[in-house]
């Protein structure tokens, strides 16, 4: 995983509880409590000279970054039939080197809108697992303050508002104290998503 924001802690929670290994790659120190308790290993992006641990390591590595990262240090990271996933589009171009290509077959792709069926098999098993997004909880009467808030970057994963009287079906839900977010809580019904936060 690369990123563990508002995207990638989901992310994380989806590929541990379908059984797999998951390392999650942050520049945030700070994640590392949070990252390990929805299922992952930490490991820090911004150390370039431990990445070299991992060449040849990872069947798959999904990034939910969208700011400019070093592709070429985790295309490296991949096994020779190892893809590489981009679920968030980076603001800037990224550079690839095409020889890390040659002799293998790596494989680099982008993401597609689930059908009406895929949403609905993972809002089952989201169910089924407990896998819930870790979000701050406004009310709409403070809308200008939460996009304050998102603009100046003051949100830990995500942020919600929520409409006071909605009606809405129970939603899986994650402790907030288990979860290392602060202030952030799970989503609850009746809430209306705003933004996701940032990786």
């Amino acid at each position: 995983m690369l990123g563990a924001g508002g995207l990638g802690h989901l992310a994380i929670q989806f590929l541990h509880k379908m059984g797999h290994r998951v390392t999650a790659f942050s520049h945030s120190p700070a994640k590392r409590a949070l990252i390990e308790r929805l299922g992952g290993a930490f490991a820090h992006s911004s150390e370039a000279e431990r990445q070299t641990e991992y060449h040849g390591e990872f069947d798959f590595i999904l990034s939910t970054l969208n700011v400019p990262f070093d592709i070429d240090s985790f295309v490296r990271m991949l096994t020779p039939q190892g893809q590489l996933c981009l679920v968030a589009s980076p603001l800037k171009q990224l550079s690839l080197s095409g020889g890390l290509l040659n002799n293998s077959r790596r494989s680099i792709y982008g993401n597609y809108i689930g059908s009406r069926a895929d949403t609905t098999q993972m809002l089952a098993f989201s169910s089924k697992h407990g896998i819930a997004a870790i979000v701050d909880v406004m009310p709409l009467a403070r809308v200008n303050e939460a996009i304050e808030r998102v603009r100046s970057r003051d949100v830990a994963m995500g942020l919600v508002l929520e409409s006071q009287g909605a009606a809405a079906p129970a939603v899986p839900t994650l402790d907030r104290e288990s979860h290392g977010s602060s202030p952030g809580g799970a989503m609850k019904p009746g809430t209306t998503p705003l933004v996701p936060g940032f990786a």
